[in-house]
């Protein structure tokens, strides 16, 4: 059986245009956990615990592709994950910097996955729980790309 194609992916700024990473993650396996306990943290600290669950799982798939987008082009002993974390009037904003070169107007999400497949799923789930308002667009003033996503 087929996985529904991955979501549209708009190639816009994100609501309440960009902002510069608020901490700098490694490439690195680990960097999906630390951005989790991140986003817990502040959305704990605005009293919105009821996000903390669908924050945790939106912001590891973000960054979990980021890790393996930037693992795929070397040695990443100098790159970093940027991640940014915001309250709007709309909701919670996070936004994931990949710094890598080049910029993907879509991240990879194989659309053919069965029900087997290990991957192919998760930025389908990143839609579910943002009811589609994600997105992804080029870095302003650097290479790479900045996907988010917003919980409302």
């Amino acid at each position: 059986m087929n996985a529904p194609s991955a979501p549209a992916v708009t190639t816009t700024a994100p609501p309440g245009g960009y902002a510069p990473p608020q901490r700098l993650l490694r490439v690195a396996e680990e960097s999906a956990a630390l951005a989790r306990r991140e986003v817990g943290r502040a959305l704990e600290r605005w009293g919105r615990p009821e996000l903390v669950a669908d924050g945790g799982v939106v912001v590891s798939e973000l960054v979990a592709n980021a890790v393996a987008h930037l693992r795929t082009l070397g040695p990443a002993r100098d790159r970093r994950i940027g991640l940014s974390v915001r309250r709007l009037p709309e909701g919670v904003l996070i936004e994931v910097h990949d710094a890598g070169e080049g910029f993907i107007a879509r991240p990879a999400a194989p659309v053919d996955a069965d029900d087997l497949s290990e991957h192919g799923r998760g930025l389908l789930i990143v839609g579910a729980l943002t009811g589609g308002a994600w997105g992804t667009s080029p870095r302003p003033g650097a290479p790479g790309k900045v996907v988010w996503a917003l919980l409302a």
